[in-house]
This record gives structure tokens, sequence and C-alpha cells, in this order.
């Protein structure tokens, strides 16, 4: 008795027209798939943006993989702030980009990772929203030393801000 004859490795019968292996699951699988995301309240969901472009207060240069936090007041107008509904890394233009939450908050603040070692020289705090979304911002440098100014005229929806890189000794305390 050989091992194929069935016995101990029975055949399958399959219907004519049908292929081994064709279960049609795949298709009704993916039909089911397909319905559940497009039913999704989030499929084709639009977020509100802002771009955040990070320069380098000293030159005017894009600051790199710098992580940024947004975050938006209370509503009691208290200086307490929801904890950073939003991240972003800058890429190797200084632009990062951030969604907003729902609904948009009326104000808007940006902090920045401790472990960057990157400090904030434009004031980030309670910006205004609806000005950043309809003629974007430019929030000029502070830092001591800085004579960079941005030329170009901001997008809607962008924020430019600068900051610096910590000094060597501040990496050292920090």
């Amino acid at each position: 008795m050989s091992l194929s004859s069935g016995i101990l490795f029975p055949r399958r019968q399959f219907r004519p027209g049908t292929r081994p292996g064709a279960t049609g699951l795949t298709a009704t699988a993916f039909a089911a798939v397909l319905a559940a995301l497009l039913a999704s309240p989030c499929f084709g969901e639009t977020h509100t943006t802002i771009t955040v472009r990070v320069l380098r207060a000293k030159d005017g240069k894009p600051a790199k993989d710098v992580i940024i936090y947004l975050q938006y007041p209370n509503e009691s107008g208290e200086r307490t702030y929801h904890p950073a509904v939003a991240s972003a890394r800058t890429n190797a233009d200084g632009i990062a980009m951030l969604n907003l939450p729902e609904p948009v908050p009326e104000r808007i603040s940006l902090s920045y990772a401790t472990g960057n070692v990157f400090y904030a020289c434009s004031p980030v705090e309670a910006l205004p929203t609806a000005d950043i979304l309809k003629n974007g911002m430019v929030i000029p440098s502070h830092c001591p030393g800085s004579k960079v100014r941005y030329s170009d005229t901001p997008k809607p929806g962008e924020l430019v801000v600068f900051g610096r890189l910590a000094k060597w000794w501040e990496r050292i305390v920090e």
C-alpha cells in the first residue's frame, strides 16, 4: 500500500471548475475588510494641519531632527496646558507637520523635547490658531546676538520659529 493511495493521506474531492486551494474566502474577506474601511469614520477624514518651520537663530539654516510637541491652553485660560496632542520631528528642511485636534483650539503652544538640546528663541505660547491657518505666522527670534530675519512670506498654515542649539556647558548641566 502506498502513501499516496488515500488511506494515510485522503484525497480531497473538488467540484468541477475549481482549483485546489481556491476556497472563495479570499475574495469574501477582502470585500468585508474594504466595506469596514469605507464605513469607518476615520476613512477619508481630513485633519487641519499646520506646518512648523524651525530655523537656527544664529544663521537662519533649517534645524533638523528637532522634536516638536503641540499643546493648547485649558479652557479656563490659565497657564496650564493639555498634554501634548501631537508631535513631529523636523526633516532636513527644518519642517514638521502637526495635526490639530478637533475641534481646532483657539490658541496653540509648542515645546521642544528636552533631549534635543535645542532651545526656543521665539515665544511659542498661546499663538492664535486662526491667524496661523489664515495667513501663516513668523515669530521673530529673541535670542541674544541673533540678527536673522525670515524674508519669505509664510504660507497659510505655516508657522516659522527660531531656536538655538545648546552650548556645551548647557548640555553638561542637562
